[in-house]
């Protein structure tokens, strides 16, 4: 005698599949929101005893889609820059050899020691490095407190030539010192903020 292996029934049993049921509208829950989709979300999330996270700031937006986002700021200080500033992974003070620009270097070195930003975070770039113009770079590096990280060499007769043509001049004289000087920095820049990254999930 042989016998068929019973097999799990497809009926549905005590009600119907919930595919096979009539569309009803459901009520909306009670809140604030004039938005529905909101209105439910939010009442669950009141009911788990949870709050939505705000909307993302543009900072925080910008850092899900780009590897580095750089912000060319005024030396002045306000709110706006201020709140760019503690957002920041690291600042680049730029320099020159020039008297006043290293005394307003210095001005800004103790405000920001001042509102508490470790010195890891204020990197120094000196631009036209290889123009010192009389003054001598231990000067530099004593006022500083520190050797720059950063050096960039002159080359105004390409710089103003770039401007006038509308194309940077890394990718126009790729071969060109200051090319290769902005290269770098941005390789180091990257790579910092690579391992502020790491520190940070760590």
């Amino acid at each position: 005698m042989v016998t068929r292996a019973s097999t799990p029934s497809n009926e549905p049993k005590g009600e119907l599949w919930w595919s096979l049921k009539p569309v009803v509208r459901a009520g909306l829950p009670e809140g604030p929101e004039t938005n529905p989709i909101d209105r439910f979300l939010n009442a669950e999330l009141r009911k788990r005893g949870l709050k939505a996270v705000g909307p993302a700031d543009k900072i925080s937006l910008l850092r899900r889609v780009y590897a580095a986002i750089v912000i060319d700021m005024s030396s002045h200080l306000n709110d706006i820059n201020l709140a760019f500033l503690d957002a920041s992974d690291a600042i680049i003070e730029i320099v020159t050899y020039d008297s006043t620009t290293i005394h307003n270097t210095v001005a800004m070195a103790d405000t920001f020691r001042s509102i508490g930003y470790p010195a890891s975070k204020v990197r120094y770039l000196v631009n036209r490095a290889d123009s010192a113009g009389g003054i001598d770079p231990q000067d530099l590096e004593r006022a500083l407190g520190r050797v720059p990280e950063h050096q960039v060499q002159s080359d105004g007769r390409l710089v103003i030539q770039s401007n006038n043509e509308g194309v940077p001049f890394v990718l126009a004289s790729p071969e060109a010192q200051i090319s290769k000087d902005v290269m770098r920095i941005a390789g180091e820049l990257l790579n910092a903020g690579r391992v502020t990254a790491m520190a940070g999930r760590s």
